[in-house]
């Protein structure tokens, strides 16, 4: 077998690392949720700003959803940390899975863009002087040109990284098996 690459094992333990994080952070999030969500100071506050018409039409719907929103990410990272280790390993279906995760996770941009232009984009500061409201505007606007330019930028880091990983002298590393050969000789 040729030698291994470090492009590919630094690739695979980077992404381990963020798979480990990323389900860290989604338990802390169900967490929150448990112990900040249920509470009902919290929801009396969601009323009010209901009420007042702070929030656009359908935030509140998607406000609910947010725990699915999780979950999906929680077995998005979880499936990731399988297609990492599977590239440490060098198992080419591991990385067939990993580069499609990857072309999933262009989607996941452009829709988390969307989600964020309509989460922000009509929030309104009733009561207060047109001052404020023309700030609040001023700080969205800005909020989602970052927002649009961390996701380019990440969807660029991708497909970088799908090309990279596609390339014949990269292919060239993986088996076709698919499970490990440790694990094939103790059966």
């Amino acid at each position: 077998m040729q030698q291994r690459s470090k492009f590919v094992t630094v690739v695979a333990w980077i992404f381990i690392a963020l798979s480990v994080a990323g389900v860290m952070l989604s338990l802390l999030q169900f967490l929150i949720f448990e112990f900040f969500f249920s509470r009902p100071e919290f929801s009396q506050a969601l009323d009010e700003s209901a009420q007042m018409g702070v929030f656009p039409p359908g935030y509140f719907d998607m406000l609910d959803k947010l725990p699915i929103f999780v979950a999906i990410f929680s077995a998005w990272c979880l499936l990731h940390l399988m297609f990492s280790v599977g590239l440490l390993k060098r198992i080419n279906l591991a990385r067939i899975f990993f580069l499609g995760s990857l072309a999933l996770g262009i989607v996941y941009n452009i829709g988390s863009m969307v989600w964020t232009y309509y989460l922000v984009s009509d929030i309104k500061m009733p009561g207060q002087d047109e001052r404020m409201q023309e700030f609040v505007d001023k700080f969205n606007t800005l909020g989602l040109a970052s927002s649009a330019v961390f996701n380019i930028l990440v969807g660029v880091a991708i497909v970088w990284l799908i090309w990279k990983l596609s390339r014949p002298e990269i292919r060239a590393e993986f088996t076709t098996q698919t499970i490990p050969p440790t694990a094939a000789s103790n059966s």
